[in-house]
């Protein structure tokens, strides 16, 4: 949901200036989240769809580009009237973060229209600025597909959101982990994944809910091995999508790092760009590398 996005990064953006601690963050998005509530919150408060119903949703929704009213609707869960009255009642008691922020940090009105104004002009900017050196480097469709294909993904198998914060000319220092090799017409590229601790957090913690619905089992771990797998495959699946999707472009797609553990990408200054992505405040750095 664009609301969503927007509150969240305007929130690092705010850390990112000074102009509140993560602790004033923490309980503005606390206060925003328990006033603010989704479709299928509402539904179940209206009596029109039971716990079992909402779960089986939630779940279609990890594989289906369809919104939760439009897969209710399509179950036969919720009239077309229901979830446009829902939607209604969702936007009228809708809490922003700027909301949220005058109640718990004592921000005023003037200052957040100030604050607001200054965060979109540095989003838009700062979009400008990715944009232009993707496009003037040769990995320009590869970035391209994968960011689509990135946060599209991240937010329908794991509901998280993201965005492009900055493009670099960048290496890492030594093969990562989980690398693929993508062999065009012309030369060959590395796409390189190096996911922090703080986004495998994020990713276990959305897949362990998933898995406690799934498995209606509360008292089941969903251990660290278990969300490193889960990453690993996702980045893979997403890697084997952009071949498919600029088929054109590659032929085949060399996967995983044992398969590269004897490459190097030392030597020769050859073109490289680190794009780092921010996963609600998570940052996640891909490397895009002649190889």
């Amino acid at each position: 949901m664009v609301w969503l996005m927007t509150a969240t990064f305007f929130g690092q953006y705010l850390q990112i200036k000074g102009l509140v601690s993560s602790d004033q963050l923490a309980r503005a998005l606390e206060f925003q989240a328990a006033h603010n509530h989704s479709l299928g919150q509402l539904a179940l408060e209206q009596g029109w769809l039971n716990d079992t119903q909402g779960a089986q949703i939630n779940l279609h929704q990890r594989s289906s580009d369809m919104l939760f009213g439009e897969l209710a609707i399509y179950l036969g869960w919720l009239s077309k009237a229901q979830v446009d009255q829902l939607l209604e009642q969702q936007r009228r008691s809708h809490m922003t973060l700027g909301r949220a922020l005058t109640v718990t940090a004592g921000f005023d009105d003037n200052k957040l229209h100030t604050l607001l104004a200054d965060y979109h002009y540095w989003y838009r900017r700062n979009q400008r600025e990715c944009n232009k050196r993707v496009a003037e480097s040769s990995f320009a469709l590869q970035i391209d597909g994968f960011t689509d294909l990135l946060e599209r993904q991240l937010k329908r198998v794991f509901g998280l959101c993201a965005h492009t914060e900055y493009v670099r000319h960048d290496r890492p220092d030594a093969m990562p982990d989980w690398a693929w090799r993508l062999e065009g017409r012309r030369y060959k590229s590395l796409l390189a994944v190096l996911p922090t601790p703080a986004f495998m957090q994020a990713v276990a913690e959305r897949q362990q809910s998933l898995h406690t619905l799934a498995s209606a089992l509360p008292g089941k771990v969903f251990d660290d091995q278990q969300a490193e797998r889960v990453a690993e495959d996702f980045f893979d699946r997403l890697v084997q999508e952009l071949s498919a999707e600029v088929g054109s472009a590659f032929r085949e797609v060399l996967q995983s790092a044992d398969n590269l553990k004897h490459d190097t990408i030392s030597g020769p200054a050859q073109e490289s760009l680190c794009v780092g992505y921010s996963v609600e405040g998570n940052p996640l750095q891909v490397y895009f590398c002649a190889a």
